[in-house]
């Protein structure tokens, strides 16, 4: 692996953490009140 594949693969976490994980979070907090009212971390 070189080091330009290590540069990529981490902009690419890096966008996953800050736009996929963040909304699949949110679904999943948003079913979690949806069922229970209350949220259970």
């Amino acid at each position: 692996m070189t080091r330009l594949d290590k540069q990529a693969l981490m902009k690419i976490g890096g966008y996953v953490c800050l736009n996929i994980y963040p909304r699949w979070l949110q679904e999943q907090f948003a079913k979690k009140t949806s069922i229970n009212k209350v949220p259970i971390f």
